[in-house]
């Protein structure tokens, strides 16, 4: 006799549906993987909150964190049936590289290297405690180990991301949060400043006390997490047109809807967006203003060459953005053009750092003098030209070329511009969604034209959330069709 009972609630049926008591009380069943998420999410999501997790102690816990997520999802994948995301094969183009110059900087920290390679201070300390000391090629081992573990923390969280990642809605839930948290963040820093509290938390503002910094110490930082959140909250406005039917219809049509599409909770994207804008140009970062246009300028471009939308269709939208930022820079930014117009580079002292790093790159070309030791090695070499203490060079790629050697700085500049590469092809091969990867073009921009000229990878909350961002957006770049049956069947 057949059972009475529905299929969706039949035990056994496999199928991941909601269960109704009374008709009222609805009950999910939440898969480990989708918790594994939701905590890899939370993670990125906060970690801008204790200023932007730039003290050590933070750097060790963000490990931890990311550690104990990686053995998390690694037993989930020792079950029997178990699903793998993405395979191994296909990316080993950055993973060779990134594992390539992490592992060159945990070998920079240690004394198992030929005596020759260690760096000549080394010599020169055992000459004046009058004691024989092990030598290695790190002029201080311990800030080498925490730097390069915090490549792997990031390593881990992209890896996660590509992992668990592959169906669509937990894409679209990533870049919501994401878009949510920048609102968020926005929102404090705007209202620090309108109230005239020169505050960061609980903490009293020592610099930077006009400009808007929400949880962050520094403005250009914080720009750079503004700049991320709005390619978030773009990607996420344009998603909602790309629904759009595109059939032929009146203007009155047309019109409603674009309201249809930006209706009820939609709206709060818009608002999220605006109050992006407001926050970013009210830091008065001339790099990261001028790196987020670019990086929104990269979104345009990847969302125009996709099947995201009709070209006119991405058009109208970008001379709206582009129309919205200069509207928000005629009436907030004056202080941003100001400073764009004073700037005078025989009064700079960034070029002349960049020309005392690249003379101490020439010294030690191949070697480097260890991960995450610029300060100690330019303290060094600083001249009285240049004032006051440098601990990073505002300037990633001359930055990781001095600590970790040339070849190794090439490496890993490769290993992300092998994912760069892979959300343009996504662009090509994808049929749906392609807004995704699109994003993760115009985050790459974006942080990209920032480092050239500051050091915002250098800060835990930026260089997470960006690994989870290219995470995602990797994920959703290989051709749909490989993960449509898997991801309707997978329980959240």
């Amino acid at each position: 006799m057949p059972s009475a009972e529905p299929a969706s609630v039949r035990p056994g049926s496999g199928l991941a549906q909601p269960r109704f008591a009374s008709g009222l009380a609805v009950r999910w069943r939440i898969s480990p993987e989708t918790l594994v998420f939701a905590l890899l999410l939370a993670l990125v999501l906060l970690v801008p909150l204790p200023l932007g997790s730039v003290s050590q102690l933070s750097w060790w816990i963000i490990a931890t964190i990311v550690g104990v997520l990686l053995l998390a999802h690694a037993g989930l994948l020792l079950r029997p049936n178990a699903a793998i995301g993405t395979k191994l094969k296909p990316n080993w183009p950055w993973m060779a590289a990134f594992i390539a110059a992490a592992g060159w900087a945990g070998l920079q920290a240690t004394s198992i290297t030929p005596a020759s390679w260690s760096n000549p201070l080394w010599d020169a300390a055992s000459s004046v405690l009058e004691t024989p000391l092990r030598g290695a090629i790190s002029i201080d081992p311990f800030d080498t180990v925490s730097a390069m573990l915090c490549l792997l923390a990031y390593g881990g969280i992209f890896w996660l991301a590509l992992q668990l990642s592959r169906a669509r809605r937990r894409a679209e839930i990533a870049f919501l949060a994401l878009t949510s948290a920048g609102f968020a963040y926005a929102a404090y820093g705007l209202s620090v400043k309108f109230t005239g509290e020169e505050i960061v938390l609980w903490f009293h503002k020592s610099f930077y006390l006009s400009s808007v910094t929400s949880t962050f110490i520094n403005r250009n930082n914080y720009a750079t997490y503004a700049g991320l959140g709005l390619i978030c909250a773009s990607g996420m406005i344009i998603k909602q047109f790309s629904g759009l039917q595109l059939a032929p219809a009146s203007w009155k049509t047309r019109q409603l809807r674009i309201l249809e599409a930006l209706a009820g909770w939609r709206c709060t994207l818009l608002l999220a967006w605006i109050t992006l804008v407001t926050a970013l140009v009210l830091t008065e970062s001339r790099g990261g203003v001028l790196s987020s246009f670019m990086g929104l300028l990269a979104l345009m471009a990847a969302v125009t060459a996709s099947r995201t939308l009709r070209r006119r269709h991405a058009l109208m939208i970008g001379i709206i953005i582009l129309l919205g930022c200069g509207a928000f820079a005629v009436f907030s930014g004056d202080q941003v053009a100001e400073r764009l117009a004073s700037t005078d580079l025989d009064q700079e002292e960034r070029p002349i750092v960049y020309q005392l790093a690249r003379e101490q790159i020439a010294r030690e070309p191949w070697l480097g003098t260890g991960y995450g030791t610029f300060e100690e090695a330019f303290r060094l070499v600083q001249t009285e030209s240049v004032k006051g203490h440098w601990d990073r060079a505002h300037n990633t790629y001359l930055e990781n070329a001095l600590e970790l050697g040339i070849p190794a700085a090439v490496l890993l500049t490769l290993s992300a511009a092998a994912l760069f590469i892979r959300c343009i092809i996504g662009l090509r091969k994808r049929k749906r969604d392609t807004i995704y990867p699109a994003m993760g073009v115009g985050a790459t921009v974006l942080v990209a034209c920032h480092a050239l000229v500051d050091f915002s990878l250098q800060i835990p909350a930026i260089s997470a959330t960006y690994a989870f961002i290219i995470g995602v957006a990797v994920a959703q770049s290989w051709p749909s069709g490989r993960a449509r049956k898997r991801e309707d069947t997978m329980p959240y």
